[in-house]
């Protein structure tokens, strides 16, 4: 889970903490194991498993209060987004989705190298991706280092294409961290929280207990 101070100054990332410390006892109440570090302004919770009151808490939050700092009303927001945890992309290449070329090398190398067929072509039907490598004296060796490299390469674009899923679903979760794009109004004045998409109040001081 990321919890991100937005609009506030200070005071949001005060509010931030607060959201965190919500999650967390909530976390603790079902017996969840959950850490916690924090890389910027952002607070990342790593969760064992997910908990359905915690997901509820996805989206902006906004409160209005006075804060300890200050002797006027502010208005202050935080996000909660919820991702699955980043996986490691193992690239398993499947020999028949290839096709393999070989030519003789070419450039600096000796005799060897410009009269045999070391140098080699693969490409990966799939993606379109192409390797070449002529740098080696052997065929084996080329073809080795073309099958590593492209490996490198697909590894890369499976990383890329989960990422743009993650940032997807960020942008799913929160459209904005701006103040009417709220999903949660936390009303000190009233001692309630209120949930905009379903229409629940919640009592503020049983929902900072993470009693949902």
């Amino acid at each position: 889970m990321e919890i991100r101070p937005g609009e506030g100054g200070e005071d949001a990332e005060q509010f931030a903490s607060e959201l965190c410390d919500v999650i967390t006892t909530i976390c603790r109440r079902k017996a969840v194991p959950v850490s916690q570090h924090t890389t910027g302004r952002t607070i990342i919770l790593t969760l064992d498993s997910a908990i359905p009151q915690v997901s509820e808490l996805v989206g902006t939050h906004r409160v209005q209060r006075i804060p300890s700092n200050s002797s006027r009303r502010h208005t202050s927001t935080a996000t909660v987004v919820m991702l699955d945890h980043p996986e490691h992309h193992e690239v398993v290449i499947d020999p028949s989705e290839l096709r393999i070329k070989t030519r003789r090398g070419s450039g600096p190398g000796g005799q060897h190298r410009n009269t045999t067929d070391s140098a080699v072509e693969v490409l990966h039907v799939p993606t379109g991706i192409m390797v070449q490598i002529d740098s080696g004296r052997s065929q084996h060796q080329n073809k080795e280092r073309a099958l590593s490299i492209l490996a490198e390469r697909l590894a890369d674009m499976k990383r890329e294409d989960a990422q743009r899923k993650r940032n997807d679903g960020r942008r799913e979760q929160v459209a904005s961290a701006e103040r009417p794009a709220k999903d949660f109004t936390w009303n000190t004045q009233r001692g309630e929280v209120l949930c905009h998409s379903t229409g629940k109040r919640y009592d503020l001081a049983r929902f900072k207990q993470g009693k949902l």
